[in-house]
């Protein structure tokens, strides 16, 4: 199971699970069946219907087979029959619903990923199981339906009334990844009750921040978890 780090437009770091090529291949699989049956049914009606000759079916069958994950990408937001049975949908690689544009792109490029296995190759040897498509369309898949918790995220929940303990400038110094790292590091001390990491980790803190306080060490650093929310 691959992991997929999402550094969201607000900063918030997000673990999701990549699809992994097994899914993407059955739901593949899946949207073969189902364009192979809107052929048939294609099939049937025009040409036992003498509405077009036979040897123009294929061209309508590869409109329909480029326009069919493009439609659906769009109107289902990633989304395919095949995709929706194994729960995976296409996004930016920030997170984000991918645009019409880059669905188009993907579209476009699925005749080539389809060649020779090209696609399977380019997503055997990327990190995150991107094929030729979604490299040049900034896109990838993940697991759907995963509901993102707070505690899973680099942010804190924040009372409504709450106070910031530390100014703006001093809270900006930390970057999303320090604050990841810290919110880790203060979980793991709370949970082990061993301090070593936690009490470096705090000194560390103040050398960055520059902030001096009269709290408790994992007091402290839980303010400066909830001050960061404060902020962002």
């Amino acid at each position: 199971m691959e992991y997929f780090t999402i550094d969201t437009t607000q900063n918030v770091s997000i673990n999701t699970v990549n699809s992994g090529i097994g899914k993407r291949f059955l739901a593949t699989m899946v949207d073969m069946l189902v364009l192979t049956g809107l052929f048939i049914i294609l099939n049937l009606l025009l040409v036992t219907t003498n509405l077009v000759e036979f040897e123009y079916v294929s061209i309508f069958f590869s409109i329909l087979f480029f326009f069919y994950n493009f439609i659906f990408e769009v109107f289902t937001d990633g989304g395919s029959p095949g995709k929706a049975s194994q729960r995976i949908k296409v996004v930016k690689v920030t997170g984000e619903s991918a645009s019409i544009f880059q669905y188009f792109i993907r579209a476009l490029l699925r005749p080539i990923d389809l060649i020779m296995g090209v696609g399977l190759i380019v997503m055997i040897f990327n990190k995150y199981n991107q094929r030729l498509g979604d490299l040049i369309a900034g896109t990838t898949v993940i697991k759907s339906g995963e509901k993102i918790r707070l505690e899973d995220t680099i942010m804190a929940k924040v009372e409504e009334d709450y106070q910031p303990y530390l100014t703006r400038s001093q809270v900006e110094k930390l970057t999303p990844e320090h604050i990841e790292v810290i919110k880790k590091v203060y979980e793991q001390a709370i949970k082990t009750r061993e301090y070593g990491h936690f009490l470096k980790m705090h000194q560390k803190v103040l050398e960055i921040t520059g902030a001096k306080h009269d709290l408790l060490p994992l007091e402290f650093i839980k303010r400066v978890i909830k001050d960061y929310t404060f902020y962002a």
